[in-house]
């Protein structure tokens, strides 16, 4: 099982993607202890260190932000193809 949690976090880091809370960096790190890779803990928290610094209160902003942004690029895409059913009623 812990191999398991380290592959995909390793998958997760080979795109870039960033773990959403400092939860997950502590079990990843928890395991990279556990199968005796003191090393790669020290990597995974140093990498990570920003999510333990940050307060609840900026944490919780960022996703509000991540929220926002997503709604409103959807209801571009979608006035977009609303835009194109249009035309092509036009058309014909």
């Amino acid at each position: 099982m812990p191999e398991r949690l380290i592959k995909l976090f390793k998958g997760l880091e080979a795109f870039d993607r960033k773990p959403p809370e400092k939860s997950i960096v502590q079990k990843v790190a928890d395991v990279y202890e556990i199968l005796g890779l003191p090393e790669e803990k020290e990597r995974v928290l140093e990498k990570y260190k920003d999510l333990f610094t940050k307060t609840e209160k900026e944490s919780r902003k960022s996703k509000q932000h991540l929220r926002k942004t997503c709604k409103t690029k959807h209801r571009k895409d979608t006035r977009i193809s609303d835009g194109v059913t249009e035309a092509l009623d036009d058309i014909q």
